[in-house]
């Protein structure tokens, strides 16, 4: 008994404790999701406001509100972390900016309009008909069915009419054209569903074939469909991973369904969605429409494949000496010979690569300067340089390519130049040996600007570099008809540390 009745207090004594302090733990909101912009999938909803399809001698069951529905859709889009929804200013940038291609389709379409209209009042229905198919492609070239509906319906809208008059012109000869006519209409229902063929303001046969046409649409699945190809050409265009495009659809009952066609770039597949809208209550009818939009795209939503972040590689390379020797070829550019000298030698570079892309070099190189044919060249002779360059590179798994620039010194030996042949036959020290012909050079400091190009090729830590440089002559002590501006080419050996 004791122990019953200490056990009812303890209860007692904890229910309230729950109450006042776990629930409060409990109430935390759940933290943000917060995504990669990389990671997220740009979702366009293009149309400005969604179409309703209905007989026309069948009352629905309900009115939706289809802008309610609109901004429904949008809002369940955004509340998706995964999801970014192209805003309206960046489609219609798209349209206003397309490629020079596309805005000559529409303009060309625009232009052609105004004369297939002439050619219809003037009762020329075989060109008006051929001009208003040609307007049509133009005006899909340019996509503007999805933009400017309107324009392109009264396109289909002229078609049909020229159709109708050259079939009124042979009934028996023409009688071929109905169909087109007929498709015509049915482009013109899904463009623009408000507008309708009504009996005592339009010819009979127009309303007939327009009423053949919105019973072919309303009654065949297929007919209502995006097409595939013009869904990719307007994913691309607005740079989309996901399009979204909905309507609602009457049957013959007055019954409802929500239709959506989503294409999904990802898969390069178009899925189609029908569902009928279960409207128990009209109070609630628009709330109703709403979930059963967003009960279906959040299943298409929790289907997406998440796309990997792409991982920030360091380079392998990054923060590492290398030593890079080998030999080289080079001319001289500005040469006081009569011809070209050759240079040939060796060099030895130490860098340093800070990170993926930026190193700095320091190194030597030495190299002889050959005789010219004529030997006004007196004797070979050494150059001497010292590079200090920085420069930026590009890493792949194989191969590296890179650009350096900067400052060199330069040294030469003594040298002489001699123009005379007796002075290159008897020597310099010739008593027929006039001076004039001879030019020394004994002053051989000279500053450099240097530019190279070069790439790597092999696996870490060997390398097999070429590269090629050109030093600018920036200063040069002594004779100004010396050497300058050396260029050529290196070969070497580079060795990771």
């Amino acid at each position: 008994m004791i122990f019953r009745r200490a056990l009812i207090s303890l209860i007692f004594l904890i229910v309230p404790l729950i109450w006042m302090y776990p629930a409060q733990g409990f109430a935390d909101e759940l933290p943000d999701i917060v995504v990669p912009q990389e990671q997220r999938f740009n979702v366009a909803f293009i149309q400005r406001s969604i179409p309703i399809y209905l007989y026309k001698d069948v009352p629905p069951v309900a009115n939706v509100d289809v802008s309610a529905l609109r901004e429904a859709i949008i809002a369940h889009a955004r509340s998706n972390p995964y999801l970014r929804v192209i805003p309206a200013s960046e489609i219609d940038s798209s349209f206003r900016n397309s490629d020079l291609s596309q805005t000559d389709a529409f303009m060309q379409a625009e232009i052609d309009m105004g004369y297939a209209r002439n050619f219809m009042d003037n009762q020329n229905n075989q060109s008006a008909i051929e001009l208003t198919r040609r307007v049509i492609e133009n005006y899909s070239k340019s996509l503007m069915q999805f933009y400017q509906p309107k324009s392109v319906s009264q396109a289909y809208q002229l078609l049909a009419y020229a159709l109708i008059a050259q079939y009124q012109e042979d009934v028996e000869k023409n009688y071929e054209v109905l169909h087109p006519a007929r498709l015509a209409f049915l482009e013109m229902i899904r463009l623009t569903p408000y507008l309708m063929m009504l009996e005592g303001r339009q010819s009979p046969e127009r309303v007939a074939i327009y009423d053949e046409a919105l019973e072919l649409f309303l009654s065949n699945e297929a007919y209502r469909q995006t097409d595939q190809k013009d869904a990719s050409m307007l994913a691309h265009k607005l740079h989309a991973d996901i399009l979204i495009l909905a309507r609602i659809v009457e049957d013959k009952s007055g019954e409802l369904y929500l239709e959506l066609d989503e294409y999904n770039v990802q898969h390069h597949e178009m899925i189609y969605h029908r569902q009928k809208i279960d409207i128990s209550s009209h109070e609630q009818m628009n709330t109703a429409v709403a979930d059963t939009a967003t009960m279906i795209l959040s299943r298409s939503y929790s289907c997406l494949k998440v796309k990997e972040e792409t991982p920030v590689i360091q380079s392998a390379r990054a923060n590492r000496v290398f030593l890079d020797a080998g030999a080289g070829y080079s001319v001289f550019i500005k040469y006081p010979t009569s011809d070209v000298i050759h240079n040939v030698g060796g060099y030895v570079f130490v860098s340093y690569l800070f990170d993926e892309h930026f190193f700095v070099r320091v190194g030597a190189e030495i190299q002889g300067v050959l005789q010219d044919v004529a030997h006004e060249l007196y004797d070979p002779f050494e150059m001497y340089q010292f590079p200090f360059m920085v420069g930026i590179s590009q890493d792949w798994t194989w191969a590296r390519i890179y650009l350096a620039t900067g400052l060199d010194l330069g040294f030469t030996s003594s040298y002489t130049i001699v123009k005379s042949t007796v002075c290159k036959t008897f020597g310099t020290d010739d008593i027929e040996c006039s001076k004039s012909d001879v030019t020394k050079n004994r002053t051989p400091f000279s500053l450099f600007v240097d530019f190279a190009l070069g790439a790597a090729f092999g696996r870490d830590p060997f390398y097999v570099s070429l590269e090629g440089v050109i030093s600018v002559t920036a200063y040069l002590s002594g004779n100004s008809r010396a050497f300058k501006h050396p260029a050529g080419l290196r070969l070497g050996l580079e060795y990771w540390f």
